[in-house]
């Protein structure tokens, strides 16, 4: 790894300890465009105030650790090796997957209100973006779902190998979660998941995971990475699983990736939040 290279490619913000890199552009925290929206989330009065207090907050800032490009580009070297011999990536250039993988994954520093303390990543994949994550948060503890052993246990080599402790890995199918590992049910923080299904699949499937917050603020959220733009027919299904979820969908998180490569053009991309509410005064005296 060329460190003076990758050192003056990830410049800090003045005053904000967050990776930033070049490869990223923040365009806006927007709602959804008018072809895509849906009936609203909620019909009562607490969802919908809940839905416009989180829009309000979410650009907050969130501090990261000094080291947090190192250990995100060390593990990038460390899993395009292992990639040489397992599928874990399609790509194969560390320039583009510096972009693709590392500074796509740094998105969410943009998307979340306060630091986690567990971090769940489904369908990690090749380990991104939870050890992105982890990088940026070595203070809470990030769990990789990967079904797949031979991926996760690189994830897990690769982790290690870059001084990324904080980072578990489960070989397990994230539908198996809360009936095999119910020490995981409602539980984190933050649930990620980027590449792996459908919004409304994967609302169902972070949902057992997801924490309820004991009051309105800090959020619990669940994070899902997209493309520029998201399906008209598949925001709606979503929604209606977040209605009965009682999850508030707030502003997407859109920003634009450097091009890479011989592709010439900058990629457009948007996080997909939404956030569990807390419980009523009547559920928590309900449930006790």
């Amino acid at each position: 790894m060329n460190d003076d290279k990758d050192r003056a490619a990830l410049p800090r913000r003045r005053g904000v300890r967050r990776p930033q890199l070049p490869t990223t552009q923040r365009l806006r925290d927007t709602a959804p465009p008018a072809t895509e929206r849906t009936a609203p989330l909620a019909e009562d009065a607490e969802l919908a105030a809940a839905t416009t207090a989180s829009e309000a907050d979410g650009a907050a800032s969130v501090g990261a650790d000094a080291d947090a490009e190192a250990k995100a580009l060390r593990y990038l070297d460390a899993m395009l090796e292992a990639n040489q011999n397992l599928n874990l990536s399609g790509i194969r250039d560390r320039d583009a997957a510096r972009v693709l993988h590392v500074a796509d994954s740094f998105a969410i520093a943009d998307a979340v209100l306060t630091t986690p303390r567990i971090v769940i990543d489904l369908g990690s994949g090749n380990g991104f973006p939870g050890v992105a994550v982890a990088a940026l948060w070595p203070q809470c503890q990030v769990i990789c779902v990967e079904r797949t052993t031979k991926k996760a246990r690189a994830i897990e080599a690769c982790a290690k190998a870059s001084g990324l402790f904080n980072v578990e890995v489960v070989a397990i199918d994230a539908a198996q979660i809360p009936a095999r590992i119910p020490g995981l049910r409602e539980r984190a923080d933050l649930v990620l998941s980027r590449a792996m299904a459908e919004l409304g699949t994967v609302l169902r499937l972070a949902l057992p995971l997801l924490a309820t917050p004991a009051n309105a603020c800090p959020a619990h959220r669940i994070v899902q990475w997209k493309a520029a733009s998201v399906d008209a027919a598949e925001r709606m299904a979503s929604d209606l699983v977040a209605r009965h979820a009682r999850l508030a969908r707030v502003a997407d998180h859109v920003y634009e990736l450097a091009a890479t490569g011989s592709d010439a053009a900058t990629r457009v991309r948007r996080l997909v939040i939404y956030d569990r509410l807390a419980r009523s005064s009547s559920q928590r005296r309900s449930s006790s």
